[in-house]
């Protein structure tokens, strides 16, 4: 019998409601009835324009906002209803990776300390382990060690995410849930970016939900792809069964649009 999947999404809804003069009380649902899973060590891609609630869906897997219906499980334990303490460990195991890595940085914080936050908060090893523990970070995510006192201004928007992915690393999670990562850096920076996170995920054996709007950027990296439209997953499937026979008109058209990674040699 094989296991059950890492993250299991079933039937998740989220509704927001509208208010306006002609549309009072009218419920708006950005997330209807969406089914999703994450096996352990798999890379699976959640595709669609912006609006499409992928994001949405992001931030209900990641705790930070509540279905409306449905449920998300995590390594079995359903994440809304768990109680506090065993909640604070599952959250433990899925940590994100954000669009903005200047806006996910603290800029009065170094590195060093930015990368530490997960370890300090959850009071994990010593001063020295972690201090030990964010120097091994810095080191997988390609940055030299003098970066540790380094602030989020000194360094460019590819440095900034390394340092956001080392921090997502920190709590040593079994998925990372990482939201339009490359959207935000320069396209020659995107392909490094993402190779790198192919590397992590493949040395340490790492689930990924990769939330982006094109297909073009996820191609080389997923496993699986789930195509979003209008808050409903209209197509799922193999990547090479996605690329290369889409059954959908809207994957279709992602496929058409989208763009080739560029080669100009950037700072990363």
């Amino acid at each position: 019998m094989s296991a059950a999947p890492l993250l299991v999404v079933q039937g998740l809804t989220r509704s927001f409601g509208h208010a306006g003069l002609l549309r009072r009380g009218t419920v708006v649902p950005a997330v209807a009835g969406v089914d999703l899973t994450v096996e352990a060590g798999e890379v699976v891609s959640l595709v669609g324009e912006s609006g499409s609630g992928k994001t949405t869906l992001s931030r209900c897997i990641l705790g930070l906002d509540r279905p409306s219906a449905g449920s998300v499980r995590f390594d079995g334990v359903d994440v809304a209803r768990a109680g506090r303490s065993e909640r604070r460990r599952v959250l433990r195991g899925m940590q994100p990776i954000f669009q903005d890595p200047y806006a996910s940085l603290d800029p009065r914080w170094t590195v060093a300390q930015s990368v530490a936050e997960a370890l300090d908060a959850q009071g994990i090893g010593t001063a020295a382990t972690r201090r030990a523990r964010v120097a091994e970070l810095l080191s997988r995510v390609g940055l030299p060690a003098r970066f540790a006192d380094r602030r989020p201004a000194d360094l460019s928007g590819g440095q900034r995410q390394r340092v956001c992915i080392a921090a997502a690393l920190a709590p040593a999670p079994r998925l990372l849930v990482a939201d339009e990562p490359v959207t935000a850096l320069d396209v020659s920076v995107q392909a490094q970016v993402l190779n790198l996170l192919r590397e992590i995920q493949r040395d340490l054996g790492l689930a990924i939900l990769l939330v982006a709007h094109d297909l073009g950027v996820v191609g080389h990296l997923s496993d699986r792809v789930a195509v979003m439209r209008a808050g409903r997953i209209v197509e799922a499937g193999t990547r090479d069964a996605v690329f290369d026979a889409p059954q959908h008109p809207y994957t279709q058209a992602l496929l058409d649009a989208r763009p080739r990674l560029g080669r100009r040699d950037h700072a990363a």
